[in-house]
């Protein structure tokens, strides 16, 4: 299984991406972010395992499930089971340690023509360096996607 950071492509091409990963991984304020404002009457991960790292106790929602345990052990383990890629989405306390330990194989960053001048980060200040290499991009109205590897 591939590990991805970042977001989906922006044009076209979310269903492809789609069709490559079977698992979702993020953070809580991810979650509460998609469930209150970006989606909140259709779940958008349906048809794809989705893991929540969290501290809090929600309630329990139909194809989601909420996991306290490190990020590096649940990608682990997902690893161990057949299937597709594995999509991390979220924020820099999810991504970060997954950087540390070199568990990303392919970085997928879109760009969007937008300057917020504050948000939520994706990647934390770390000692780690890991190379990479740009596989793919392309445009679609404004945004770019990239992909890059690991060296």
């Amino acid at each position: 299984m591939t590990g991805w950071v970042g977001t989906a492509p922006a044009d076209d091409g979310y269903a492809g991406f789609a069709k490559t990963i079977d698992s979702v991984v993020m953070g809580y304020s991810t979650y509460h972010q998609v469930v209150t404002a970006l989606s909140p009457e259709t779940w958008p991960y349906a048809g794809m395992q989705s893991f929540v790292l969290t501290h809090h106790k929600p309630a329990p929602v139909q194809n989601v499930q909420f996991r306290h345990e490190a990020v590096t052990e649940l990608i682990r383990s997902l690893r161990q089971k057949a299937g597709k890629a594995i999509w991390i989405l979220g924020g820099a306390s999810i991504v970060t340690p997954l950087v540390e330990a070199n568990m990303i194989d392919e970085y997928h960053l879109t760009i969007m023509p937008i300057l917020l001048g504050k948000g939520i980060r994706l990647f934390q200040d770390q000692a780690t360096r890991i190379p990479l290499r740009l596989v793919s991009s392309s445009s679609h109205q404004g945004i770019i996607d990239c992909v890059y590897h690991r060296r």
